[in-house]
C-alpha cells in the first residue's frame, strides 16, 4: 500500500459526502468512492478505520472536527473559569477574615496601651497624693491640735471684782457688735455678736480717740467699741 496524502483523503471524503445525495447521485458517489479507494490501495477495512478515527465517541451529526475541538476548548475554558471564580471567592473570604482579625488585633493593642497609660496615670496620681499628704503632715504637723493661724490664744480670764467697772454686764445694741482681738479696727475679727448678746466687761481703754471695752465672751477675751454695747 502506497502512502496516502492529505489531498487523496480530502477527495475521498468529498466523494463519501455525496453518498447521502439523491438515489442517482448516491449511486454515482458510491462507485466513485470504490474506484478512488481501489486506486489508492485502500480496502473496506481501511475505509472503516478512517471513519472511526475521524468520528470519536462524542461525534454529533452535522458537526465538524474543528467545531468539536472548539467546543472542547470552550468547555475546558469554562471549567477553568469556574475554578478561577472559586479561587477568587476563597481569596476574598480569606482577605475579609484577615481584615477582621487585623481590626480585632488593633482594638486589642489599643485597649492594652490605654490600660497601661491609665495604670501609669493612677500610679503617678497615687504617688503624688502620698507626697502631698506627707508634705502637708510635715508642714502642719507641729500645728495640729493648736489654734488657728493668726487667731489669738485663749487665756484664763481673771474674774474681776463685781464692785468695779470690770465686773459689769453689757448688752449688745440692736445693730450688733464686732469682736476684735485688739483694740483696733484693723485687728483680727474674732466674730460678730448678735443684738441682745450678754458680755462681761473687764476694763475700758482708749485707742485712736475711740473708747474700747475689753470683754469676755464664752471664756474668750476681745474688744468691742463701746458705742455697740450698753453697759449696766
Amino acid at each position: 500500500m502506497t502512502e496516502v496524502s492529505g489531498e487523496d483523503i480530502e477527495r475521498l471524503a468529498n466523494r463519501m459526502a455525496m453518498l447521502v445525495s439523491d438515489d442517482g447521485e448516491a449511486d454515482n458517489a458510491g462507485r466513485a468512492v470504490g474506484q478512488l479507494a481501489r486506486r489508492l490501495g485502500l480496502s473496506g477495512g481501511d475505509l472503516k478505520q478512517i471513519v472511526l478515527t475521524g468520528a470519536d465517541a462524542g461525534f454529533r451529526p452535522g458537526s465538524t472536527p474543528a467545531q468539536r475541538r472548539l467546543e472542547q476548548e470552550v468547555a475546558t475554558l469554562r471549567r477553568e473559569l469556574l475554578q478561577a471564580e472559586e479561587a477568587a471567592r476563597t481569596a476574598r473570604h480569606d482577605r475579609e477574615s484577615l481584615v477582621v482579625e487585623n481590626a480585632a488585633m488593633r482594638v486589642a493593642v489599643y485597649r492594652h496601651r490605654a490600660g497601661a497609660r491609665l495604670r501609669r496615670l493612677l500610679l503617678s496620681l497615687g504617688l503624688l497624693g502620698v507626697g502631698l499628704v506627707g508634705a502637708g503632715v510635715a508642714w502642719l504637723g507641729p500645728d495640729i491640735g493648736s489654734n488657728r493661724a493668726g487667731a489669738p490664744a485663749q487665756r484664763e480670764v481673771a474674774r474681776p471684782d463685781p464692785a468695779t467697772l470690770g465686773g459689769r454686764i453689757a448688752l449688745v445694741r440692736t445693730s450688733g457688735a464686732t469682736l476684735y482681738s485688739t483694740a483696733n479696727r484693723a485687728g483680727i475679727v474674732l466674730g460678730r455678736l448678735p443684738s441682745g448678746a450678754r458680755v462681761l466687761v473687764q476694763r475700758m481703754e482708749w485707742h485712736s480717740m475711740i473708747q474700747w471695752a475689753e470683754v469676755e465672751v464664752q471664756g474668750q477675751l476681745g474688744y468691742i467699741v463701746t458705742t455697740e454695747i450698753e453697759i449696766f
